[in-house]
Parts: structure tokens; C-alpha cells; sequence
């Protein structure tokens, strides 16, 4: 049972790492600036369908 805390201990260290590396890398910068473009794009069509504007 120890050995199993271990390797989960191990597993959810490098998921952690991998997940810091790539939110600092460009790669990981990139696709953050299109989601976050695409999340604001999102609710200004959400707000112009509430509103009835047009785009």
C-alpha cells in the first residue's frame, strides 16, 4: 500500500510539473492569448443575442 502512495505521489508531481513548464512556455502562452480571445469574443455574441445588436 505505501508503494502505491509513492507512485501516486510521483505521478501527481510531474503532472504538476509538466502543467507549470507548458503554462510558461510560448506554446502554452499561445493557445492561453486564443482561448482568452475566443472567451471574449464568446460573450460579446452572448451579450449582442441578449441585446438584439448586430456584429
Amino acid at each position: 500500500m505505501e508503494s502505491v502512495r509513492i507512485v501516486f505521489t510521483i505521478v501527481s508531481f510531474v503532472t504538476f510539473a509538466g502543467i507549470v513548464i507548458w503554462a510558461f512556455s510560448k506554446a502554452g502562452r499561445r493557445s492561453a492569448t486564443v482561448a482568452n480571445a475566443d472567451l471574449i469574443a464568446d460573450d460579446d455574441r452572448v451579450r449582442n443575442a441578449r441585446t438584439g445588436a448586430q456584429q
